[in-house]
């Protein structure tokens, strides 16, 4: 009897130490899943800008875009342009190549980051910064 007596407090023990190991790997599991909810969100919102764009919707800029958004790349001010010179940007590519599209490659979430790879062309078919139409295709990429 006095075994058993000894035996009952150490499987005691090593239920408990069972238990909390188990809620602090669902707690665990359930952070996951919130931070894969969240980049799936991010995910579909990169997807649904891009769509807007081959709508030629510029609204887009205002509905969708951080109001602090910055563009940047090499040849660009250092300043970066804000969301409503980005839309001029786009609006002057539209009218020289009204066929201009995004094509998403490839996109990978990690947090609230997002990283695309897409390629975008079209026909110069309009006036472009001066230059009248030419009639020729042009393709693009970037990340």
């Amino acid at each position: 009897m006095k075994r058993y007596l000894c035996i009952v407090p150490l499987v005691l023990v090593f239920c408990f130490t069972i238990s909390c190991q188990d809620k602090a790997a669902m707690a665990e599991l359930e952070k996951f899943k919130a931070q894969a909810a969240v980049e799936q969100q991010n995910l579909a919102l990169v997807t649904k800008v891009s769509d807007e764009l081959n709508k030629k919707n510029t609204e887009v800029y205002q509905e969708l875009y951080a109001p602090d958004y910055g563009w940047y790349f090499p040849s660009n001010n250092p300043k970066g342009l804000t969301r409503e010179e980005e839309e001029g940007f786009s609006k002057m590519l539209w009218a020289g190549f009204p066929d201009m599209r995004y094509d998403l490659k490839e996109m990978v979430a990690r947090g609230d980051k997002v990283m695309v790879r897409f390629i975008t062309g079209g026909t110069h078919s309009g006036e472009y910064q001066g230059l009248p139409p030419t009639g020729k295709k042009v393709e693009a990429s970037g990340m």
